[in-house]
């Protein structure tokens, strides 16, 4: 094997060199040597990239254990059990195992980090896309001020007949959307509802708005 691997690493044209030629052992040695570090190395990154993966794993099933063992104690039932554990499943699924310091970076950056991750939700309602085209600072001061919610299955995000106080911009998941004259719209992805509520101190809903999957909706409060 030795010897086919040099007639293939070598030129079409390979020099003779004998059995006994000292650059032939010279060659081999390092040939061993070089496959070793190789390989060790690639081993040691596969092991450390593992020995992350199963911390990670630990850390997750030690928080559903957690869980699971403080429900136990509520005597909650299976149902509301199974449904508490579904939630939390999706929950740690979506959440980044690392922390972020936010006193590591300024004010500044901390804002334009919240206009990154949620300026293309806000920027689809009209008024808040000519925002961030004249007062980009104010636009991004109002995506720092958005908060996430995250719902279950069939949760009602908001109910007709209640009080309207925030508008809310659908992230992720399907909804269910139940207009006054009891038309029903499914969709999924980036919808905003209420936004009269950002002008008016009272508002009623007249519709109602159920979440068919998980998912997640940012609310902006109009005080």
């Amino acid at each position: 094997y030795i010897h086919a691997l040099r007639y293939v690493m070598n030129p079409p044209a390979p020099p003779a060199i004998m059995a006994d030629s000292g650059r032939e052992r010279v060659f081999d040695i390092m040939n061993f040597v070089f496959t070793l570090v190789v390989i060790g190395g690639t081993v040691s990154k596969i092991s450390g990239t593992l020995a992350e993966l199963r911390a990670m794993n630990e850390s997750r099933a030690r928080q559903r254990r957690e869980i699971r063992v403080y429900l136990s104690h509520q005597d909650a039932s299976f149902e509301l059990v199974s449904r508490i554990m579904r939630f939390v499943d999706y929950k740690l699924e979506k959440n980044t195992p690392i922390s972020f310091d936010s006193t590591l970076i300024s004010l500044t950056l901390q804002t334009e980090l919240y206009v990154n991750q949620r300026g293309k939700f806000l920027e689809s309602v009209p008024i808040f896309g000519l925002t961030k085209q004249a007062y980009p600072d104010c636009f991004a001061s109002i995506c720092a001020t958005l908060v996430k919610n995250v719902f279950e299955k069939k949760e009602c995000v908001f109910m007709a007949g209640a009080v309207a106080t925030s508008m809310y911009l659908t992230a992720t998941g399907t909804y269910s959307h139940l207009d006054s004259d009891a038309s029903e719209e499914i969709f999924t992805g980036e919808h905003w509802f209420e936004e009269m509520s950002l002008y008016a101190e009272s508002l009623v809903h007249h519709s109602t708005l159920t979440a068919k999957t998980f998912g997640e909706v940012f609310t902006l409060d109009g005080k």
